[in-house]
C-alpha cells in the first residue's frame, strides 16, 4: 500500500518568502526522508485562496481532509496545526522531521533539566530538588502555569520557574508555543513531563526540533525525553491519544511506579525504555500532621481510609463498610473514618459507626490520629496513603494486591501490616479485630512501618535515581 500525502497552498508572497515558509520546509523535509523508501507519495502545489490538507490512500478515497482560508501577507494554518501534522506522520511512518530552528550542539558543563509541571506532585518537586542541591551539575527548570508547584511550607527556596500557559488537554496551542519558545532559549538536554498531557504537549512542541545520530543509523529525539506511569490502567494502542503521548516512539524513556506497571508497558514500549522506580516518602513530611493530629468522632479502636471513591468501585470502599458490619455484629468496638468523596449508596448504608469527612486538603492528620489504616482496593498501583500511614506510625491492613503489596511487610520481625484477600469483608474484619485486641501489637507494627519508610523509600535515593537516568540520557557526547 502506497500512502499519499498531498498539500495545496496558495498565498501573496514572494519566491523568496515561499520558500523560507514552514510549508515548504516540512515539505522538502519529508520528501528527502521518503522519496527513496517508496512508502509515501507527496503532491504539493500552489492554488486558489484556499488551502487544503490532504493524507489518502492511492486510489483516491479521502481519508482527512480540512479547509482554512489564510490571510495574504501571513501563513496562518488554524484547521490543523503544523505540529499535529508534524507528529502524527512520524508517528506513523516512522520518519524524522527536521525543522529549521535547531539547538547549538556545543558542550556544557551544566546538565540541563526541563520538568512540565502539569499534574506532578510535591514528591516529583522536592526529589528534584534534592537532587539539584547534591548534585551542583544538574540545573532544573519547572515550565509552571503560575498555580504554584506544590510543596511544603519549610520550602523556603523553591526551584527556578518559567511560566507557561496552562496545560488543558493533550493539545493545546498556547502551552505548545511557550514550551516551544522555553525549549529552544533554554536548550535543556532532558525534558522531564510526568502527566500524559504535558508529554503530548512537550512532543508537540519539541517536535521538528529532532537530531539524527549519524553513528547509531536512527534519529533520536533532542533533547531526551521522559514520561512517567503510575497507574494500571490498559494502554490501548489503537487509542491515538496514547499514539501523541505514552507510546510516540520519540518519548526517550519512562520511568514506572511499579514492576507490574512496566510489565503491561513492555507489550507497547521496548523494554530497554522503561525502568522501575516507587516514589519515596520522608518521614518529614509527616511529622506535623503527627504533631497536629485531627480530632475523630466515635468510641473504639480508630480506622481511617483515605480516597476519592465516588463512581470508583475499585477503591473497595463498600468491601470496608461491610467489614464494620460484621465487626459490629462481633460486639468489635471500632469507629470508620472516611476522608475523600464518598457514592451517595456508601453513605446512606453505611452503619452509624463510620463517619464521612468528605474532601479535606488536611487528610494526613486525620490518618495520623487513626490506630489502624486500611486499604481495601481491588487495583492500586503504589498508593501514597499507605506510605503516609507508615510514615505517621499507624499499622496498615492492604488488599493483597500488585503494587499496594510492595509497600507493606507482611511478616517477620519488621512487619508492619497485614494482608489480605482483596473483596474480602471478613478478611477486613479479622485483620482489624487482631489489632484491635492487640494495642502493643499495634504500637510494634506502628514503629516497624516508619523504619520501613526510613529505609526502602528515602528520598536520597529517588533524588540519585533521576540523577543517573538524566544524566545516562543526556550525555552531551552522544548529541555531537
Amino acid at each position: 500500500m502506497q500512502y499519499i500525502l498531498t498539500f495545496y497552498f496558495y498565498f501573496d508572497r514572494t519566491e523568496h518568502e515561499h520558500r523560507n515558509s514552514s510549508f515548504h520546509l516540512f515539505y522538502s523535509t519529508l520528501k528527502s526522508k521518503t522519496g527513496g523508501i517508496g512508502r509515501l507519495r507527496i503532491e504539493y502545489f500552489v492554488t486558489s485562496r484556499q488551502i487544503h490538507g490532504n493524507i489518502g490512500h492511492k486510489n483516491g478515497k479521502k481519508e482527512q481532509t480540512q479547509t482554512a482560508k489564510i490571510a495574504d501577507t501571513k501563513i496562518q494554518v488554524r484547521f490543523l496545526p503544523i505540529e499535529i501534522l508534524r507528529i502524527f506522520v512520524t508517528a506513523l511512518f516512522h520518519v524524522e522531521l527536521s525543522h529549521h530552528q535547531t539547538y547549538n550542539n556545543e558542550k556544557r558543563d551544566i546538565m540541563k533539566i526541563i520538568v512540565v509541571y502539569h499534574e506532578a506532585d510535591s514528591i516529583f518537586y522536592e526529589s528534584l530538588m534534592l537532587m539539584m542541591r547534591k548534585h551542583p551539575d544538574a540545573e532544573v527548570i519547572v515550565a509552571d502555569a503560575g498555580e504554584g508547584a506544590p510543596k511544603r511550607k519549610e520550602i523556603t527556596v523553591p526551584l527556578p520557574t518559567r511560566k507557561i500557559s496552562a496545560i488543558t488537554s493533550k493539545y493545546t496551542a498556547a502551552a505548545i508555543r511557550d514550551l516551544r519558545e522555553l525549549f529552544h532559549a533554554e536548550k535543556p538536554d532532558v525534558v522531564f513531563a510526568p502527566s500524559s498531557s504535558g508529554l503530548s504537549n512537550t512532543l508537540f512542541a519539541l517536535n521538528g526540533i529532532f537530531k539524527t545520530v549519524t553513528g547509531a543509523g536512527k534519529a533520536v529525539p533532542y533533547p531526551a525525553v521522559v514520561g512517567y506511569r503510575g497507574t494500571q490502567a490498559r494502554v490501548r494502542p489503537l487509542d491515538p491519544t496514547y499514539r501523541i503521548a505514552l507510546t510516540n516512539p520519540h518519548v526517550t524513556h519512562v520511568i514506572c511506579e511499579t514492576d507490574d506497571i512496566a510489565e503491561l508497558l513492555s507489550k507497547h514500549i521496548p523494554v530497554r525504555k522503561l525502568s522501575v522506580h516507587p516514589k519515596p516518602y520522608d518521614l518529614d513530611w509527616a511529622k506535623d500532621a503527627v504533631a497536629k493530629p485531627a480530632r475523630l468522632e466515635g468510641e473504639g479502636m480508630q480506622i481511617s481510609y483515605v480516597g476519592i471513591t465516588e463512581g470508583r468501585p475499585h477503591k473497595g470502599l463498600h468491601f470496608l463498610l461491610t467489614a464494620m458490619r460484621i465487626l459490629n455484629e462481633r460486639g468489635v468496638k471500632t469507629h470508620l473514618t472516611v476522608v475523600g468523596q464518598a457514592g451517595k449508596e456508601d453513605i446512606a448504608s453505611a452503619p452509624e459507626n463510620v463517619t464521612f469527612t468528605g474532601n479535606r486538603n488536611d487528610a494526613l492528620t486525620f490518618i495520623a490520629a487513626s490506630d489502624v489504616f486500611v486499604l481495601p482496593s481491588l487495583r492500586d498501583a503504589s498508593p501514597r496513603v499507605v506510605r503516609e500511614a507508615e510514615a505517621c506510625g499507624i499499622p496498615v491492613v492492604v488488599s493483597d494486591i500488585p503494587g499496594a503489596r510492595d509497600l507493606v511487610v507482611n511478616s517477620g520481625d519488621g512487619q508492619c501490616g497485614i494482608l489480605i484477600e482483596p473483596a474480602n469483608p471478613d478478611a477486613i474484619a479479622d485483620a482489624v479485630e487482631k489489632l484491635a485486641k492487640d494495642p502493643a501489637l499495634r504500637k510494634k507494627w506502628g514503629e516497624n512501618g516508619r523504619r520501613n519508610i526510613a529505609e526502602k523509600y528515602c528520598p536520597d535515593h529517588y533524588a540519585e535515581y533521576f540523577y543517573n537516568l538524566f544524566s545516562s540520557l543526556g550525555k552531551h557526547d552522544e548529541k555531537q
